[in-house]
């Protein structure tokens, strides 16, 4: 198993660890890998690439005894897709009352990656990589006793700066080592937040109007992140009461620059409630 092949010292400093099938990550809280390490192994002749923050490392490999066959992550058998050199890990966590027998990523309805599911929780090696940015990732399920692919648009996002997951989609080129996302719970049933949220022109050039309405007294932030997750510009971030609002934005970030063409992301934030716009900015 992963765990039991690299001395501690390594471990402790390691941020990820890849082979052609699997990916495990660091992060902050109990425990302390994404993924699933317990049915991560390690066999002869695999390739590993393992991330640390320290380059100078005394390395031996540990060498725990095994004594049974190599163990493989089984392939799954109704979708199809073309692996890459590289991918990013997608960690889907499932309802327990719920779990398909595969799982696969799609942008743009090409599947581009899946797996089978084991457990409540799967990762699948999205092979997204070279997708243009700003894409849609959806998913699609398999069950076995149903015979027919489903496809699922409707699931949370896991927020590594709140440490909660949050009612939206994945963007191809979103910033990050690896996207966890959750099913638990009857998403279908859940309706997020609308605000009447709309963005105009879109693609715009050189303003943006930025539209939406309250109904009650909400705190409200309103802010622009461009394709790497990173904020361009803080529009609003103050007490609004019960009305109709446009807000416009110039194109310019928090330093007065103007920003280049591209996918911009508006986050409206009211309360505890999160609505977020996609928009193109050409010149």
């Amino acid at each position: 198993m992963v765990l039991d092949a690299f001395p501690q010292a390594v471990l402790d400093d390691a941020t990820s660890i890849k082979t052609q099938d699997w990916c495990i990550t660091k992060r902050d809280g109990d425990p302390p890998w994404s993924g699933t390490p317990e049915s991560c192994y390690i066999n002869y002749m695999d390739c590993v690439v393992i991330a640390t923050d320290d380059e100078d490392h005394e390395f031996n490999w540990e060498t725990p005894s095994r004594n049974s066959e190599p163990v493989y992550r089984p392939k799954a058998e109704h979708f199809t897709f073309s692996d890459d050199i590289d991918y990013i890990p997608v960690y889907a966590e499932f309802d327990e009352n719920d779990i398909p027998n595969e799982v696969a990523i799609y942008v743009n309805d090409v599947c581009r990656g899946a797996q089978v599911v084991e457990d409540t929780i799967s990762q699948i090696c999205a092979y997204i990589l070279e997708e243009e940015q700003g894409q849609e990732i959806e998913f699609a399920f398999w069950y076995d006793d149903r015979s027919e692919v489903e496809h699922r648009n409707t699931y949370r996002v896991y927020n590594e700066e709140t440490e909660k997951y949050e009612q939206r989609n994945l963007i191809t080129g979103m910033p990050g080592t690896h996207y966890e996302v959750s099913f638990e719970g009857n998403l279908e049933e859940i309706v997020p937040p609308q605000y009447n949220l709309y963005c105009y022109p879109n693609p715009f050039n050189p303003e943006l109007t930025v539209s939406f309405s309250l109904e009650e007294t909400q705190d409200v932030e309103l802010e622009i992140f461009n394709i790497r997750g990173q904020k361009v510009k803080r529009l609003v971030d103050e007490l609004f009461r019960p009305s109709d609002y446009n807000i416009v934005w110039n194109g310019t970030d928090d330093n007065g620059n103007k920003v280049s063409s591209g996918v911009y992301f508006i986050r409206l934030q009211v309360g505890e409630d999160i609505v977020n716009d996609k928009v193109i900015l050409m010149k």
